[in-house]
């Protein structure tokens, strides 16, 4: 969703098209199939490594799956990046969807974990008063409008999908 997606590549897009003068770079660390476990394992070669002035943070559909010890981890994930003196965005897991059309028959529960997850950053958020963005909310509005904003797989969000989130991302600059 974050390492192959379309949405970044909008949102940078946008930066050097609104901002042509400034040097502003968008550095893409998301890691196919990965969790916290893969950012706890890369965090200094692939994030501290670029020292970043500001870090949106996306993860829980990798960690719907074994949901128990996610808040804690990414609390600590959370922790490092503000050692490093960046600015931390939080972003919820975008909805499993459920009950729409798909290609893949549909894996009952599955969007629980993912809600379960967006509620745990959501909270999080708040309690800790840092900028945040709700893709599982957007993403599921779309959805009760009729977009069709995932791929037939359930789980990864089409292009429309992407530029909704693209769309969160640069609402809240």
């Amino acid at each position: 969703i974050t390492r192959n997606g379309g949405g970044i590549l909008r949102v940078a897009a946008h930066y050097k098209k609104a901002f042509p003068g400034r040097d502003i770079r968008f550095f893409n660390c998301g890691i196919s199939g990965g969790g916290l476990a893969a950012a706890e394992m890369y965090f200094d070669s692939m994030l501290a490594a670029r020292k970043p002035s500001h870090v949106v943070l996306a993860f829980g559909v990798n960690d719907s799956g074994d949901p128990e010890g996610f808040r804690e981890r990414y609390v600590a994930l959370v922790g490092r990046i503000e050692a490093l003196g960046a600015k931390v965005i939080l972003r919820t897991a975008t909805p499993y969807n459920e009950f729409g059309e798909g290609t893949v028959p549909a894996v009952h529960g599955k969007d629980a974990a993912h809600r379960r997850i967006a509620d745990e950053i959501r909270a999080f958020a708040k309690e800790r008063r840092l900028q945040f963005l709700d893709d599982y909310e957007k993403m599921r509005e779309c959805l009760a409008d009729g977009e069709d904003v995932f791929n037939g797989d359930r789980v990864h969000p089409n292009d429309l999908g992407q530029w909704r989130m693209a769309e969160t991302l640069l609402s809240a600059q």
